[in-house]
């Protein structure tokens, strides 16, 4: 009579055969590597967990590179709005001594050539035709 219990006998037995013929007493290829490992040694786990890891430390480095090309953007910005706020300072200055310094026919010539300039320019004719 052969049951359940004695085929698991069977396996303890001869090494893992279930049929019981001892000559075959070595246990199945694929059940040795995955209980001995197939990558270098290591189980089908450890592997795993070694990927995993690995793909961490690249994202780690990824968010890294990305943070610091956003603070030197940051930086970049903090110089440029220094000075933008200069130069603005600088035109109203040169504003303020243009004006004074004009006669009032030569601040009308001025401001004729000045409306002449936007009416010329791309972005005025645009919002003309808009």
């Amino acid at each position: 009579m052969s049951g359940p219990g004695q085929r698991v006998r069977a396996l303890n037995r001869n090494g893992g055969c279930l049929d019981g013929d001892s000559s075959r007493s070595e246990p199945k290829l694929e059940h040795m590597g995955y209980h001995r490992g197939l990558i270098l040694g290591l189980t089908m786990a450890e592997s795993m967990l070694l990927l995993v890891f690995c793909l961490l430390l690249v994202a780690a480095a990824m968010i890294t590179a990305e943070r610091k090309r956003r603070m030197a953007a940051e930086q970049r910005l903090v110089q440029l709005e220094t000075q933008n706020k200069e130069l603005s300072a600088q035109l109203v200055e040169a504003q303020s001594k243009l004006g004074s310094h004009m006669t009032p026919t030569d601040r009308a010539k001025f401001e004729s050539e000045w409306r002449e300039l936007g009416v010329r320019s791309p972005d005025h004719r645009q919002a003309q035709d808009e």
